[in-house]
Formats: structure tokens, sequence, C-alpha cells
């Protein structure tokens, strides 16, 4: 291949957890390659990749893309992620509604 395409990671906030966006311009193979990440989502609205950030994301996704792309994750060297996946969501529990008053019946 020719020409390596330049490819940013930066960390973004989405649904309250960390995520690594991946900036690139569009480039098809670069799409293939993330596609293969399960954890993979599509921001419309921001238009680009980003996966849940675990201790091993950056690793994963640099070493995936080393033949087709230089990647730039220089914005992760003072982020600390635990070995645990740190990320995963807490169950929900479900929080309970009081009775209304009669007051607020009445209105």
């Amino acid at each position: 291949m020719g020409r390596k395409v330049k490819v940013i990671l930066q960390p973004v906030k989405f649904r309250k957890n960390l995520h690594v966006a991946i900036l690139c311009l569009h480039f098809p193979e670069v799409d293939e390659v993330i596609r293969e990440f399960d954890e993979a989502e599509w921001s419309t609205g921001y238009r680009f990749w980003h996966i849940p950030l675990k201790s091993d994301t950056i690793k994963r996704i640099t070493s995936s893309l080393k033949k087709i792309a230089t990647v730039d994750s220089s914005a992760f060297k003072n982020i600390q992620v635990s070995k645990e996946n740190s990320n995963e969501q807490k169950p929900k529990t479900r929080v309970k509604a009081e009775k209304p008053t009669k007051d607020q019946l009445a209105k």
C-alpha cells in the first residue's frame, strides 16, 4: 500500500462512560477494521467511531490499524484505566415512587 492515513484517538464521554473516539478522514479500510470490534459504535451526530475504554482498548486499536494507518494516541498518556473493565455498567435499580397524596390527586 502507498501512503498511510492518520488516525487520531481521543477520549470522549458517552452515556456517562469513557470511550475512545476514532477520528480520521473517510477511509474505507479503516472503517472495515473498526467494524470488526464488537463494541464499536458509529456516532451519527459527530460522525466518528467510538469504542468503550478498557485497559487494552488502545493497544488493540493501534495493533489492528498499524498496517494501514498511523495512530496518534497521545491524548491517553495521562489517563489511567484500571485492569478491570471499569466501564461496565452497574445494574440499574428501580426507584420506588411514592403514592400521590390526596392533594396531588385532586390537582
